[in-house]
C-alpha cells in the first residue's frame, strides 16, 4: 500500500506541474571583482615636438635641454638676428626661424618656440616667465637702447589632448633685467606637453621676434650677445596671470 500510494502522489504532482506549464525555478549569483591602475609622476625627459603640428617629432639642431621631469622646460630657441650692416639710421631685425629635421628626416624651418611639460598628474598649473638678464653688448660695450619683443604668441599640445589650453601674454617687450609674463596655466590647465610658438608657421613666424636697435647707438665691428633666462615654476601667482 505504501509503494501505491507514493506512485500516486508522483503522478499528481507531475500533472500539476504539466497543467500550470512551469518550470524549475533558477538561482542566480553575484560577486565584484577590481579593476585598477596606479600613475606616478614621470621624471623621464621629453623630447621637443614640431610647433607647427605637436602630433609629429621635431628634432631641432640646437639640442634640446635634458631637463628631466615631471615639470620640466624641454626646448628653447636661441634667437639669432644675424650678421647686420653697421648704420646710423634705426633698424629691425627679424630672429632666424629654429631649423631641424622633421618625422621624415628632411631639414625644415619652424617657428621659434618654447616646450613645457607638466608629468606631475597634480594639475596645479604652472607659469613660464623670461628675463634678458641684461642689454646686449660686446664685452663693455652695450647696444644702448636696443630691444628685443616677441609677439604672434600660440598655446598648442598634441590634437587628443583633452586639457585645457594656457593663457599666452599678448606682443611684448623685453626689459633687462625684468622678468616679464610669457605663458600662464592656471589651476586644472596646461597638462601634459605644451608648445608656446612665436607664430603658428615658419611664414607667421618669420617677423615674431625682432631686435630694435637704434641708429644713434654705437656699434663696433663686434659680436652682440645676451642672455635670456626662462623660468618655469609650479603654482602660478594669480595676482600676475596674464
Amino acid at each position: 500500500m505504501t509503494n501505491v500510494k507514493k506512485s500516486s502522489m508522483f503522478a499528481v504532482s507531475a500533472l500539476a506541474v504539466l497543467a500550470l506549464g512551469a518550470t524549475a525555478p533558477t538561482v542566480a549569483y553575484a560577486a565584484d571583482s577590481t579593476a585598477s591602475v596606479v600613475f606616478q609622476p614621470n621624471t623621464k625627459p621629453t623630447d621637443p615636438v614640431d610647433p607647427e603640428d605637436p602630433d609629429n617629432p621635431f628634432t631641432p639642431d640646437l639640442p634640446a635641454t635634458g631637463e628631466n621631469g615631471p615639470l620640466s622646460i624641454d626646448y628653447v630657441s636661441d634667437f639669432d638676428f644675424g650678421t647686420q650692416n653697421i648704420t646710423t639710421k634705426d633698424a629691425t631685425y627679424s630672429a632666424a626661424l629654429t631649423q631641424g629635421k622633421d618625422s621624415t628626416g628632411s631639414t625644415v624651418e619652424k617657428p621659434n618656440f618654447v616646450q613645457i611639460t607638466d608629468n606631475t598628474g597634480e594639475s596645479l598649473g604652472w607659469s613660464l616667465n623670461v628675463t634678458q638678464l641684461a642689454q646686449l653688448a660686446n664685452g663693455a660695450n652695450e647696444l644702448k637702447g636696443a630691444q628685443i619683443s616677441l609677439s604672434k604668441l600660440e598655446a598648442v599640445s598634441n590634437s587628443a589632448s583633452n586639457a585645457i589650453a594656457p593663457t599666452v601674454a599678448g606682443t611684448f617687450d623685453l626689459t633687462p633685467g625684468t622678468a616679464s609674463k610669457v605663458t600662464t596655466a592656471d589651476a586644472n590647465q596646461g597638462e601634459g606637453t605644451w608648445v608656446t610658438r612665436f607664430g603658428a608657421d615658419a611664414t607667421a613666424g618669420a617677423d615674431a621676434v625682432k631686435l630694435s636697435v637704434p641708429g644713434a647707438s654705437v656699434k663696433k665691428a663686434a659680436t652682440y650677445t645676451s642672455t635670456l633666462q626662462w623660468t618655469l615654476t609650479q603654482t602660478p601667482d594669480a595676482n600676475n596671470a596674464i
